[in-house]
């Protein structure tokens, strides 16, 4: 529950945001905010896979 009351099932937002194929780790954060937050964690191995796809060679980390 957010600072102004309202609730927000972080589950499912977090189930959608790990679906996308960059995404290793996903957690909602918010409660008693007047907001609420994603910690997003970055699947390396997709990531460097991604790039390379797109012919990006530079920096790996």
């Amino acid at each position: 529950m957010t600072a102004a009351g309202k609730h927000v099932a972080p589950a499912p937002i977090e189930e959608a945001v790990r679906a996308h194929p960059l995404v290793s780790q996903c957690v909602l954060v918010g409660d008693g905010r007047p907001y609420v937050a994603a910690l997003v964690a970055v699947d390396f191995t997709a990531w460097q896979r991604w790039r390379g796809t797109r012919g990006d060679r530079g920096r790996t980390a």
